[in-house]
C-alpha cells in the first residue's frame, strides 16, 4: 500500500514537496477511515485545517488531524489508537505511534518510515513523515456539528464535524490568540470571507473560546472584525506566504494577499 501511495503522489507532481502532501492525506485518510471504523466519531468531531480541506474542498493541504471530544460516554482515546494501528497493519503501512498528554489535549505522533525517501522528497532510508493527531477533551461549548459522509478510495467514511460557523470560530480564536503567526490561518480566513453564500462564525462559541483563554480579558465575540483587523495591520506578510507556500497547488493565489486587502475584507458591509 505504501509503494501505491508513494507512485500516485509521483504520478501527480513532479515538485518532491507536492508529492509529500499528497502521500499524507492519503495517509490521513486512512487514519478517519480507521476512526470511523471504531465508531470515535460518537465522541469527537473533526476540526481544523484538514477538516476544512477534506470536507469542504479548502484548497491547501495540511499536516495534522484535530478533534474536539463532543460526548465523554464513549470516549477513550487509547481504543482510538489501537484501532488506528490496526488498520495501518491490515494494509500494510509499517509505522508507529507516540501518546502523549498535556493538561486537557491528547495527542499522538504517528509516524512513517520510508515514504519520504521513496517519493524523492528526502535521500535519508530513515527520515519520516509524522501525523500528529491531537484532540481537545475540553472545547469551549456552543459548537455545533455536522455529519458527512466521504467516498474515498478506502470506502464510504462518515465523520462528525464541527459546522462552518464553529470551525470559522475556532479559527478567529487562533487567529487572535496564537502566540505566532501561522500564514495558514490567514489563508483560511480569505477562504472564509470570500466563500458564497457567506460564512458568519458562531460567534456564541468564539466568546466562550475566548473566556476559556483569556479570562477577564476576554472580548465579546461580536467584535471579531475589529480584533482581526488589529492582528492584520502589523502582519509580517513575506513570513505569511512562506508559511502557506508549502501548502498550496496553484502559487500564483500567494498574489492577493496585501494588508489593504485584508483590512477589506475584514471590514463590515453594511
Amino acid at each position: 500500500m505504501l509503494r501505491e501511495l508513494a507512485d500516485r503522489a509521483i504520478q501527480r507532481y513532479s515538485d518532491p514537496q507536492m508529492r509529500l502532501n499528497a502521500a499524507r492525506e492519503q495517509l490521513q485518510l486512512i487514519v478517519l477511515a480507521a476512526l470511523h471504523d471504531a465508531g470515535a466519531f460518537r465522541s469527537i468531531a473533526f476540526v481544523g485545517g484538514t477538516c476544512l480541506r477534506i470536507v469542504h474542498g479548502l484548497r491547501r493541504y495540511s499536516e495534522d488531524l484535530d478533534f474536539s471530544q463532543i460526548d465523554d460516554s464513549e470516549y477513550d482515546f487509547q481504543k482510538i489508537l489501537e484501532r488506528i494501528a490496526a488498520k495501518l497493519k491490515a494494509v500494510g503501512i509499517v509505522h508507529s505511534i507516540k501518546a502523549r498528554s498535556v493538561k486537557t489535549v491528547q495527542s499522538a505522533q504517528i509516524r512513517f518510515p520510508q515514504i519520504r525517501r521513496m517519493i524523492g522528497e528526502h535521500p535519508m532510508a530513515d527520515a519520516k513523515l509524522t501525523i500528529k493527531l491531537e484532540v481537545d477533551t475540553r472545547p469551549p461549548g456552543g459548537w455545533m456539528t455536522e455529519h458527512h459522509i466521504r467516498q474515498t478510495e478506502f470506502g464510504l467514511t462518515a465523520l462528525v464535524a464541527y459546522d462552518l460557523p464553529s470551525l470559522f470560530a475556532g479559527k478567529i480564536h487562533a487567529l487572535c490568540c496564537r502566540k505566532y503567526t501561522k500564514g495558514r490561518d490567514w489563508y483560511d480566513l480569505v477562504w472564509y470571507l470570500t466563500r458564497q453564500p457567506p460564512v458568519e462564525p458562531n460567534t456564541d462559541m468564539l466568546t466562550k473560546a475566548l473566556v476559556q483563554t483569556e479570562g477577564n480579558t476576554a472580548w465579546d465575540g461580536r467584535e471579531w472584525r475589529a480584533h482581526l483587523q488589529q492582528r492584520i495591520e502589523p502582519l509580517d506578510l513575506p513570513a505569511v506566504v512562506a508559511d502557506i507556500a508549502p501548502f498550496i497547488e496553484r502559487p500564483e493565489e500567494l498574489d492577493v494577499f496585501s494588508i489593504a486587502g485584508l483590512l477589506n475584507l475584514t471590514t463590515e458591509r453594511t
